[in-house]
């Protein structure tokens, strides 16, 4: 599997957790004058399932698109 946002580290850990991809927006948030306050790491994931619904209708492809038990989630 490629991930999107690759760990630098190389301590065992093949991505960046949620927390550290927050942590990032954070900082682009202040280091310019983007604001990104409500941005979050979870926010691309819901992005994503959002844009997939809507292209293909299927709440259970979406579910296994992102790894969920149910479509409850």
């Amino acid at each position: 599997m490629e991930y999107a946002f690759p760990s630098q580290k190389g301590r065992g850990c093949k991505y960046i957790t949620e927390k550290s991809y927050s942590d990032i927006l954070k900082k682009v948030s202040l280091d310019s004058e983007i604001n990104l306050e409500s941005i979050t790491g979870h926010s691309l994931r819901k992005t994503y399932a959002n844009r997939l619904y809507k292209s293909t209708h299927d709440l259970e492809y979406v579910r296994k698109a992102l790894g969920h038990k149910s479509v409850q989630i």
